[in-house]
């Protein structure tokens, strides 16, 4: 999606890499689990942030950050098995759908998006990367600030704990086994919530895709690596500008949903960290909006007439967009 770019010291990351490197946070979180406290919260949050650290491990050594760019889906379906692995007794009807939920969100991604890095390798960086070196000043990925800023903090331990916050409350769900409350009438709206999520979020990349190879002129390898100077306005997109993301949202609210149902968390803690997820991919559309007005003549006409992510008075989102996106 034209996303990809370069720093000065970039560095190409095998797939040797890549294979190990994902191998390793398996063992992580195997290990953890196996010699774990007895407090489950703490044994995920811990292999987590372990794991974290060990992908940002690679990503030093190879000098390219993006070998964590799979990990933030990866290690959600990690916790949920270490979880259901150690239960206090066999899986219970809601563990299993939330599972089944976190199955489809998972490979969705994976097969609409599939990473390079498991056959390839990988010589470019996600392009977020590069614009928050430049935002501190940074013309290449070297030094303290570029590592620990804006590699470490940045890129890898700010996108686990806003996932580990949304995936968090649902941790009883898994480790309860049986003894849980009977499935109800908001088990089935967890159920719809998710899965329209995730239908979204198919529905709205299938859409994009096809849009841009009618609108670029690239071979199939090389169109990820494109930028499109038009904007496509069909399906989803007619209705939100980053409709993705919308379906994002909506899978971890459905799954936050399962784990009140089974009254386990409440609904502030379910949605204290919905609500923050939230906020960071308003933050993340502006981020992608800025970037586009520079290279699709008529953006500005997009934002005027079609909200970022939830439909809503457009009032709304200009003041949104005005706060977060740079004024020329």
């Amino acid at each position: 999606m034209g996303r990809e770019e370069r720093f000065p010291s970039t560095g190409f990351l095998p797939a040797y890499a890549c294979w190990l490197c994902y191998f390793l946070v398996g063992v992580g979180f195997s290990v953890c689990f196996a010699f774990s406290p007895s407090d489950a919260w703490q044994t995920g949050f811990m292999a987590s942030m372990l794991t974290t650290v060990l992908v940002f491990c690679f990503a030093f050594v190879f000098k390219n950050t993006s070998i964590y760019d799979p990990y933030w889906c990866w290690f959600p379906l990690f916790s949920a098995i270490g979880w259901m692995s150690t239960a206090e007794s066999g899986p219970s009807a809601r563990s299993c759908y939330t599972l089944g939920l976190l199955m489809a969100w998972f490979l969705r991604y994976n097969s609409q998006w599939p990473w390079e890095g498991w056959t390839h390798g990988i010589r470019t960086e996600d392009w977020r990367y590069p614009m928050m070196a430049r935002k501190l000043g940074l013309r290449d990925s070297v030094g303290l600030l570029y590592w620990l800023g804006v590699s470490l903090v940045g890129s890898h331990l700010i996108p686990t704990l806003l996932v580990w916050f949304v995936l968090a409350p649902v941790q009883k769900v898994w480790t309860s086994g049986l003894s849980v409350a009977p499935l109800g009438s908001l088990d089935l709206l967890a159920v719809t919530t998710s899965l329209g999520g995730v239908a979204l979020q198919f529905l709205s990349d299938r859409t994009l895709y096809n849009f841009r190879k009618a609108n670029i002129k690239a071979n199939e390898g090389e169109l990820e690596k494109k930028v499109c100077g038009k904007t496509c306005r069909e399906g989803p997109w007619a209705y939100s500008r980053h409709p993705n993301y919308l379906g994002e949202v909506l899978f971890w609210l459905g799954m936050d949903l399962a784990a009140v149902a089974g009254g386990w968390t409440s609904w502030i803690s379910a949605f204290g960290g919905i609500a923050n997820y939230a906020c960071f991919f308003r933050v993340s559309a502006s981020l992608m909006d800025a970037r586009s007005l520079r290279n699709r003549p008529g953006y500005v006409e997009v934002m005027k007439e079609t909200s970022a992510l939830l439909p809503c008075p457009l009032i709304v989102d200009q003041v949104l967009d005005r706060l977060l996106i740079p004024q020329s």
